[in-house]
């Protein structure tokens, strides 16, 4: 008997065809199968999330309130995905080669000179997204990043997931001089709807008909562009690629711009069924 068909027997009946124990009442089945769907609808999220993206952190707003450089930010995001599930830094292609990673791999690992890799190091240990404990690991600040299971203290401020795949991809093709213009992708954070990755005034917004997108010219205050800069930020956004993807989409409809995030860098919500047609969207090629 399926979850359809107990949905047509009373509660005395389906006690008697041994469904329903005893002591259950009918309301008590029926949260048993919302769970039970609930549950498999999130198995299949993390399916698909872990076929298409891969690995993740999850990623705290609160890095916005920091006074971290713009230059740091990107160079934080990508050493992020080399963190372990304590949150350690890990260094090696292979798992088998996988060793701590050292401050001395740090220029390597960055791909900087020294200076910079000094300033960058310094930057973060100061700001406190990053220390070095008594047996020389370096550790990613959990109230910035964190991998795995989040605590239910962190699951309660704002987080993100961000996909380590797309970050490294975004740092591994760009220049040092290009990092302050990565950093607009985590400026962006509090205006990313929820569910549909729009840039926009109401991120909380469950329905598309509630949302009030941004446009250019809107994002260009929030990043600290002028309004004549629009055009140069419109180009510098779309010229970001991730996995050979957009990593911006911008939609015109008339005298309107909808301007999207594409999930491949980085998804709050966990509804397959509103993230496939966006990630099918982004996979659109001319």
């Amino acid at each position: 008997m399926n979850n359809r068909d107990v949905r047509c027997y009373d509660a005395d009946t389906l006690e008697d065809l041994g469904v329903l124990p005893k002591s259950w009442s009918l309301a008590d089945m029926q949260k048993k199968m919302e769970n039970s769907e609930n549950k498999r609808s999130r198995d299949e999220f993390e399916v698909f999330i872990a076929k298409e993206y891969g690995s993740f952190c999850f990623l705290f707003y609160r890095l916005n309130t920091s006074d971290l450089g713009k230059q740091y930010i990107i160079r934080f995001l990508y050493l992020c995905s080399f963190a372990d599930y304590d949150n350690i830094l890990v260094y090696g292609k292979a798992k088998s080669e996988r060793k701590y990673m050292t401050e001395a791999e740090f220029d390597t690992v960055l791909k900087l000179n020294k200076a910079m890799t000094y300033d960058t190091k310094e930057a973060l240990i100061k700001n406190g997204l990053m220390y070095i404990d008594e047996y020389d690991h370096i550790i990613i600040n959990r109230e910035y990043c964190s991998k795995g299971k989040l605590e239910k203290a962190q699951n309660k401020a704002l987080h993100i997931r961000m996909f380590g795949n797309a970050i490294r991809d975004l740092y591994e093709k760009s220049k040092p001089r290009e990092h302050k213009r990565l950093s607009l992708l985590v400026t962006l954070l509090p205006y990313i709807n929820f569910n549909f990755n729009i840039v926009c005034y109401t991120p909380e917004a469950e329905f598309e008909y509630q949302i009030r997108a941004m446009n250019m010219k809107d994002i260009c205050r929030i990043v600290k562009y002028t309004d004549n800069q629009s055009s140069r930020l419109k180009r510098e956004l779309l010229a970001l690629r991730v996995g050979g993807e957009l990593v911006v989409a911008i939609v015109e409809t008339g005298d309107s711009e909808t301007i999207s995030i594409n999930p491949r860098v980085y998804y709050r919500a966990g509804d397959l069924d509103i993230l496939k047609p966006i990630w099918k969207y982004f996979l659109i090629k001319n």
